[in-house]
């Protein structure tokens, strides 16, 4: 009996000590995580302001830095508990190691996805009229560079574009302006915006009423959606329609809105 308690307590102190061990590691990762996190919280939202690329490359490679750093942490801790901690417990000794491991997994994971939720990567309203001021600056400055007359467009143009000159028939090259040409990158997503609120009443009634129940406020969404997308971006309003028709075919066909 004597051995059998000595053995006991024995390995009750090597449980508490791999425990113990275990803890100290994971407060490390977390404390790198946490000092991560604060970073991200700190400069994440001046990087995106500050990034003028209209596609806000600079800021996404931050973004993706500082995932791939998280992502680091996260297979480090499961890595070493998993192949390290986890073998050298007993079976009474994995409820406490794992609920230690668990915790802490939840913690980084939580921050990982949560850290960039509260930045505001672009201000597509604000982008949007930057462009347009900066296509109508160019527009109303584009004179004929033989004749000097003034040239008219009879359409929006997004692309540099030969206009001839009316009077002395010399072809000219109108430059909308680098903003300008940016703004089919945020057409969907700027009249997605917009029509944010029309798209969350779908969402309810879908949830309610099923697919078919929510086909008509899908409509209604989808609709709007083009709607806006030519008013931002207009002369492509065949394509849009071809867009709205496809949304409207494969709600009908898979019985999903998204």
């Amino acid at each position: 009996m004597g051995l059998f308690n000595f053995n006991s307590k024995e390995k009750q102190a090597e449980s508490q000590a791999l425990a113990k061990k275990l803890e100290t590691f994971l407060d490390k990762l977390a404390q790198r995580a946490d000092d991560l996190y604060k970073e991200v919280q700190a400069t994440a939202q001046e990087i995106a302001d500050t990034d003028q690329d209209i596609y806000k490359r600079n800021y996404y490679q931050f973004k993706a830095g500082i995932i791939a750093q998280f992502t680091a942490i996260v297979q480090k801790g499961a890595n070493t508990f998993h192949t390290q901690v986890a073998p050298l417990a007993g079976w009474t000794e994995q409820m406490t190691l794992s609920a230690l491991y668990n915790s802490w997994h939840a913690k980084v994971l939580h921050q990982m996805t949560t850290l960039f939720d509260s930045v505001l990567e672009r201000d597509l309203e604000k982008q949007y009229a930057e462009a347009m001021a900066e296509y109508e600056q160019n527009r109303e400055k584009f004179h004929c560079r033989q004749c000097g007359a003034k040239l008219k467009l009879d359409k929006f143009y997004f692309i540099d574009t030969y206009i001839q000159c009316e009077f002395c028939q010399t072809q000219n090259t109108f430059d909308p302006g680098s903003k300008a040409k940016g703004i089919e990158v945020f057409v969907y997503p700027l009249a997605e915006l917009r029509c944010h609120h029309l798209k969350m009443a779908h969402k309810a009634i879908y949830k309610e009423q099923g697919a078919d129940g929510g086909l008509e406020s899908f409509r209604q969404y989808a609709k709007a959606l083009v709607g806006e997308m030519d008013r931002i971006l207009p002369g492509l309003e065949k394509q849009h329609q071809d867009f709205y028709n496809r949304l409207i075919h494969d709600y009908r066909s898979y019985g999903q809105s998204w």
